[in-house]
């Protein structure tokens, strides 16, 4: 007979197999306790699991973190790790645990409930019969790296959160929706769960700070995990002088939800591909609601949704 159990009620090493064999994932009881103890998001069950005569079957996991709406700041639910073993899927497993998350995250109060998936995804079509929907399409564009004449925009390289960088998230995000509360070291907290940034670039211009971006460089080419400047316009100068920095094969954009960014990115050939194979969704507690009452509480009907790579669980 499937129970229930916490991450706690569980073998951890039956846990990081599943997670090695679901997502080729680290997750491990170390990495569990540098989570839980550094991502304040985490609540204490941490993850649910489904157990059968002790053999660990299947996983959802949960995280709070708060996001602006219509109504104000709302706690919400994001799940994260929907994964079951290969001779358990299409039994039930997953639908059953997810019911159980859900019923955990209405007592827990989450407003609202998100998770991200691919489109093309079994999955997918779990999610949508379980009442999510469709909010923010996301992907990414690559494109070989150009040589730029030089247009005064310095390029500094850091390898930690600081003040300046906080502060001008701070300022991009004034008035928008969605995920846009951050703390000063959320960038290293995430890195926790997803090792995708090796740098972060801080651009200036005369000593003026422009903006900043998230950058995983490598061999073959540097990936924009996410780039924010308070003045979009300053966007496209700023890719520029991240391809003149980093001479390698390609470049890859992550895609963002701002229609100021998205408009910015175009003008280098950098907008996300349409149509984009993952997607954000997001349902309400209880009961069924409307694709169109979801956006318009989270504000995606007024183009401020804000939503990167590194906002996702």
């Amino acid at each position: 007979m499937m129970r229930f159990r916490t991450y706690d009620e569980v073998d951890p090493r039956a846990v990081a197999n599943l997670a090695l064999a679901g997502f080729g994932w680290n997750l491990d009881a170390y990495s569990v306790r540098k989570l839980r103890r550094q991502d304040k998001n985490c609540p204490d069950w941490f993850a649910m699991y489904a157990v059968d005569d002790e053999d660990v079957i299947g996983q959802v996991g949960a995280a709070y973190p708060t996001i602006q709406t219509a109504e104000g700041p709302m706690k919400l639910g994001y799940i994260w790790g929907v994964t079951t073993q290969p001779d358990k899927t299409q039994k039930g497993v997953a639908r059953k645990l997810m019911e159980r998350v859900h019923e955990q995250m209405r007592e827990d109060g989450a407003g609202i409930f998100a998770l991200s998936t691919m489109r093309s995804l079994v999955a997918h079509g779990l999610y949508v019969s379980l009442g999510y929907h469709h909010v923010q399409p996301y992907g990414w564009n690559q494109r070989p790296i150009r040589k730029y004449k030089r247009e005064g925009i310095r390029v500094n390289i850091r390898k930690r959160s600081t003040t300046q960088m906080f502060e001008l998230y701070r300022t991009f995000s004034k008035g928008a929706f969605g995920f846009v509360h951050r703390h000063p070291k959320f960038v290293e907290t995430r890195c926790l769960w997803f090792p995708y940034i090796s740098e972060i670039n801080v651009f200036t211009r005369d000593d003026e700070p422009l903006g900043y971006a998230l950058v995983l460089s490598g061999k073959r080419g540097v990936v924009i995990r996410e780039i924010f400047c308070p003045i979009s316009s300053n966007i496209p100068g700023c890719v520029r002088a991240i391809e003149n920095r980093y001479q390698r094969r390609n470049i890859t954009c992550l895609s963002h939800s701002r229609d100021d960014v998205i408009k910015a990115l175009g003008s280098v050939d950098l907008a996300p591909e349409r149509p984009s194979f993952g997607v954000l969704m997001m349902r309400m507690p209880k009961g069924r609601s409307s694709e169109k009452s979801i956006k318009k509480l989270v504000g995606k009907d007024r183009g401020r949704f804000q939503f990167t790579a590194t906002d996702e669980y």
